[in-house]
C-alpha cells in the first residue's frame, strides 16, 4: 500500500506577501554574518602562521561575536541575539515575527 500521508515541509503554511521584506532581510543579515565568520576564520588562521597566536584566539572567537551583536537582529523588533539565538527555527522569540521560510 502507498503511504498517502503529506511530506512535513509540504503541511507548512507558506509566508504571507507581507512577511516576504522581512524575511528576505534577515537571510541578508545572515549571510553577512556568515562572510564575518569566514573573514575571522583566515584572519586567525594568518595570525596563527605569523606566530601571534593569543590574537589568533581573540579574533577567531570575538570577530564571531561581534557579527552576531551587528547582523543578527530580528528586522521588526531589533531585537538582539541571545544565547538560544534570534528565532526558534522560523519565528522571532521576541515579536513572534516569522523570519525564515
Amino acid at each position: 500500500m502507498a503511504n498517502n500521508q503529506p511530506h512535513p515541509a509540504k503541511c507548512m503554511n507558506t509566508p504571507r506577501r507581507a512577511e516576504w521584506p522581512l524575511i528576505t532581510e534577515f537571510t541578508y543579515r545572515r549571510e553577512h554574518f556568515r562572510r564575518w565568520v569566514l573573514a575571522s576564520i583566515v584572519a586567525a588562521a594568518v595570525l596563527a602562521a605569523s606566530s601571534f597566536y593569543i590574537s589568533a584566539v581573540a579574533v577567531f572567537t570575538l570577530m564571531p561575536l561581534q557579527a552576531a551583536l551587528i547582523h543578527l537582529r530580528c528586522p521588526g523588533c531589533d531585537a538582539v541575539t541571545t544565547l538560544t539565538g534570534v528565532t526558534d527555527g522560523r519565528n522571532c522569540r521576541s515579536c513572534g515575527q516569522r523570519l525564515h521560510h
